[in-house]
């Protein structure tokens, strides 16, 4: 095996669906599913809606949204929204439970992303 089908043989070790994140959303009667490590494109696409501020990125609610959409998978590693989904997401679902989970698929840090929901 060449050097690039290794890496990109171990990034796929990665993201197979054992490595999945749990998060528990009882609000939903479902557990999100995600993977720590994105790829180049899911994180272009989350950083297109977000903001800097020095060195801090700040999600702001698009961005919250395209995180959901990026990241928000179910047990087996199937996307649970459509990029199409993206303003349903922004104005029917709850934003306190899109806010928490977005944090937690974020490494449990939700204030950028609390702040940037409250417009501060």
């Amino acid at each position: 095996m060449n050097w690039k089908d290794a890496a990109k043989a171990q990034f796929k070790e990665r993201r197979s669906p054992e490595n999945l994140k749990e998060i528990p959303v009882p609000e939903w009667s479902i557990s999100v599913y995600y993977w720590p490590e994105m790829t180049l494109a899911e994180r272009r696409d989350i950083f297109l809606y977000a903001k800097q501020d020095g060195d801090r990125t700040i999600l702001d609610l698009e961005a919250m949204a395209m995180t959901l959409i990026v990241r928000a998978r179910d047990a087996s590693g199937a996307r649970l929204f459509a990029k199409a989904e993206r303003m349903e997401l922004m104005n029917q679902y709850d934003p306190d439970v899109l806010v928490r989970i977005v944090g937690e698929m974020n490494g449990g840090t939700e204030s950028a992303t609390l702040e940037a929901a409250e417009g501060n």
